[in-house]
């Protein structure tokens, strides 16, 4: 009997074969005390002894005790026995063979290490499942992949020592192929004591320890496999609690799947790229969670899953969804408070439908409910008291629409969860109802760096899709640089000067038009920073002593741009010509004088215009006296008209502040080159205009406009 039991132990020990993972067993089914007899290197006594815990059954049979009456005194202690308690959880015998198990307690393989740790855990009620998930032998439990939810992971020399309860965790050796787990039953300046199944009758044991201000070591010595560390049960965090005066959003992509190549493989070309682990993907919990916990860090409030509704897009917009509300759980169960989700409906998941219909509004609120089942109802972002945001991308999509659809969403959402939602429209929504948040995304995420409405600053650190040229026929690509950053703080810094009370980041992580500020290869955790340190700021209402918008603008007095084929813009850019709309314009020559010409998209087009952009640390928000010089071509009789923004940041829809009209020259069609001027008072140029734009110049009723230099200077 004894003979069987060394030689099995040596399996552990001697690592030989395949690794069979605890809790699997090599011997047949049958009596649970027999031993195997498979041939394994014998081990000396004294080895024996310290590696099965029967050094103390020797001692009791005294100092000249024999194999034999060791073997007799192993063979009182029956399979499945009580070998002692901790706190009220009984700690079995498994024979002398490690690998041996017989059934399954429902926590675990009896009797193995990992069953007990796992049903003391599930009884202080520190875990919803019975077994941990992705842990299938003991020294898994500390790998960050498959660490149980709602621990700590402390490593062994680290600056936190273990408490009565922490599980300690073993690494895998050759001796040891499976690792080991244990339980923390007594800590003290030299040792650590601690309880266990599946080590002989050794159902108590310690090892040495010191405590220094480098942190706490245990040693293992040559008695078990080196500790990896200690997991420590958290309180879990709280639900995230309604919205404050000042919240931060962000648009969150989740549309990503490595395994399948969705949205990271050709056509769907990425610029900027994730790192390599955890894998991107909305399968599975692992990637949610870390961008959730990277968003807590930023100091995100509200993520925004941009979700679309049906169709091919079925197979990755509610499976990530359900995944990310249980990556949510798993945050809060390791004791932090996860932001809220609020539901961003990407309106192109609705190409060509008409709002208008019963059939397309089935559609549209089948997405909604589906969205809001698979988030739970404390996680949701909640607005003006207990109401849900749902977040409206463009309407350019559909097909048609009215006020109506609203209405019926309104009245479904009510009937089905209780409550009315709150809704974000983008500003070419033309419905205007008492509970609409205006939110102004200009052309597309990231087509300007930031815009505002009344309640949101919208804010991205730049833009680059050229990564998708020769994917999308025609498609010649776009590029707003990031400026290493500096792009980005200044739009953060107009977003607290702005007075908005919520802050949109645009976005976390679309990749295809690297509007990102999750971590990526290209930037690290760059952007991560920034964002933490200006969301704090924005919550706070107020920048730091000296904070302004920095540019190399910014103490001058006056800025201006010559335009011609190459334009030379010092603080003052005509925004580019960049499509079939009313704001082309081409590059001229008249009268020996370079300059740039509006350009009608249609004989019948009423208007064309040049738009132009101040340099924000220039002029901001903050209304002076200011003078505009406009050199023209003087041809035709139409007057030229100036149209600026006069609307504070934070400001509502109003074309008579966004869009104020004064009358700037009157052409006689001299055919000469003439300077026109105009002082006012109450600009505030926060990029109100179309392409967030702060001024724009325009004729009409069909002759063009010519202008080669602009001016703006402050007046005192």
């Amino acid at each position: 009997m004894l003979r069987s039991a060394i030689d099995e132990g040596a399996v552990r020990r001697q690592g030989a074969g395949a690794d069979p993972g605890e809790g699997s067993s090599r011997l047949a089914s049958g009596d649970p005390r027999r031993i195997a007899a498979d041939p394994a290197p014998a081990l000396s006594r004294r080895r024996f002894l310290r590696a099965s815990g029967l050094i103390a059954a020797a001692a009791a049979l005294g100092g000249g005790a024999n194999l034999g009456s060791i073997g007799r005194a192993l063979a009182a202690a029956a399979w499945g026995s009580v070998l002692a308690t901790f706190d009220g959880q009984p700690i079995h015998y498994n024979g002398a063979d490690p690998s041996y198990a017989a059934g399954d307690s429902g926590y675990g393989p009896r009797w193995q290490a990992l069953e007990l740790v796992q049903r003391y855990c599930h009884a202080k009620q520190w875990t919803s499942s019975k077994k941990w998930p992705g842990v299938a032998r003991p020294y898994q439990a500390f790998d960050a992949a498959t660490a149980p939810i709602g621990f700590a992971r402390h490593a062994n020399g680290g600056a936190t020592a273990p408490v009565p309860g922490d599980t300690l965790v073993f690494a895998k050796t050759t001796a040891w192929p499976t690792g080991h787990v244990a339980l923390v039953s007594g800590v003290s300046a030299t040792k650590i004591t601690f309880v266990q199944q599946n080590v002989g009758t050794a159902a108590k044991a310690s090892l040495p320890s010191a405590h220094s201000a480098t942190g706490y070591r245990i040693d293992a010595g040559t008695k078990y496999p080196p500790v990896r560390g200690w997991l420590h049960h958290v309180a879990p965090g709280g639900y995230p609690a309604p919205l404050g005066e000042r919240a931060v959003f962000t648009y969150y992509f989740y549309w990503y799947d490595t395994q399948t190549g969705t949205h990271v493989r050709a056509p769907d070309v990425l610029t900027d790229h994730p790192p390599a682990t955890p894998t991107i993907t909305f399968r599975g919990t692992a990637w949610h969670r870390k961008q959730i916990e990277d968003a807590l860090y930023a100091g995100v409030d509200v993520l925004l899953p941009v979700y679309w509704v049906g169709g091919e897009h079925r197979f990755w917009a509610e499976p990530g969804v359900v995944n990310l509300a249980r990556a949510l759980e798993e945050v809060r169960l390791s004791g932090r408070t996860p932001p809220a989700v609020g539901m961003f409906y990407d309106t192109n998941s609705l190409q060509g439908l008409d709002l208008r219909t019963k059939a397309a509004r089935d559609t549209h609120y089948a997405g909604v409910r589906f969205f809001f089942r698979a988030v739970p109802k404390r996680y949701w972002a909640k607005a003006d008291g207990d109401r849900p945001v749902i977040w409206y991308y463009f309407s350019l999509p559909l097909g048609g629409y009215d006020s109506g659809f609203l209405a019926d969403l309104s009245a479904r959402f009510e009937a089905e969860f209780g409550v009315r939602p709150y809704i974000v429209l983008e500003r070419d929504w033309v419905v205007r109802q008492p509970d609409l948040v205006g939110w102004d995304s200009t052309d597309a995420f990231g087509g300007v760096p930031t815009t505002f409405s009344a309640r949101v600053a919208d804010v991205g650190p730049g833009y680059d899709d050229r990564a998708l040229v020769g994917h999308l026929p025609g498609y010649t690509g776009r590029v707003i640089d990031r400026e290493d950053g500096e792009l980005y703080r200044r739009g953060l810094t107009e977003a607290v000067l702005s007075g908005a009370p919520w802050l949109a980041i645009d976005t976390w992580n679309e990749l295809h038009e690297a509007t990102d500020v999750a971590e990526t290869v290209e930037y690290g955790r760059q952007y991560l920073d920034i964002t933490h340190e200006y969301s704090a700021y924005f919550k706070a209402g107020s920048l730091p002593a000296g904070r302004r918008i920095e540019t190399p603008y910014a103490d001058s007095t006056s800025v201006s741009t010559v335009l011609g084929a190459s334009d030379v813009s010092r603080g003052l850019t005509l925004v580019p010509s960049t499509r079939d709309d009313e704001s082309l314009h081409v590059p001229v020559v008249e009268a020996g004088q370079a300059g740039r010409r509006t350009v009608f998209v249609a004989p019948d087009a009423p208007e064309a215009y040049l738009y132009f952009h101040v340099d924000d640390g220039f002029y901001f928000n903050v209304p002076v006296p200011i003078r505009i010089d406009v050199t023209y071509f003087d041809e035709g009789f139409e007057p030229i008209r100036l149209d600026y923004d006069a609307a504070p940041a934070a400001s509502d829809w109003n074309a008579d502040t966004m869009y104020r009209l004064v009358d700037l020259a009157v052409r006689a069609d001299t055919r000469q080159w003439k300077t026109a001027n105009v002082t006012l008072r109450d600009a505030r140029f926060c990029g109100h205009e179309n392409l967030a734009s702060d001024f724009r110049l325009t004729t009409f009723d069909g002759h063009p406009l010519t202008v080669s230099t602009v001016v703006v200077t402050k007046l005192g």
